[in-house]
């Protein structure tokens, strides 16, 4: 479930989306590694999820494809 907007420098290839960075605040994450990645719906819109590692931390970046905006769900520290 997002929880806030965050601003994300991501790369749109034909073979997907991939996170690069997040912003969070004042604070820049660089995006290490996508553990994993999947999709749903929320009614027409696509809402593609990402779950990437910066530092020590777990978060999930949500792409809305409706809306044309990212979110940050869950936060996790490793």
């Amino acid at each position: 479930m997002p929880i806030e907007a965050v601003r994300v420098a991501a790369i749109f290839e034909p073979s997907g989306i991939r996170p690069v960075w997040f912003a969070r605040g004042k604070r820049k994450y660089p995006v290490e590694q996508t553990t994993y990645s999947w999709q749903d719906r929320d009614g027409a819109a696509l809402r593609f999820h990402f779950t990437v590692t910066s530092g020590n931390e777990l978060f999930e970046l949500v792409y809305h494809t409706g809306k044309q905006n990212w979110s940050l769900g869950l936060i996790e520290g490793i």
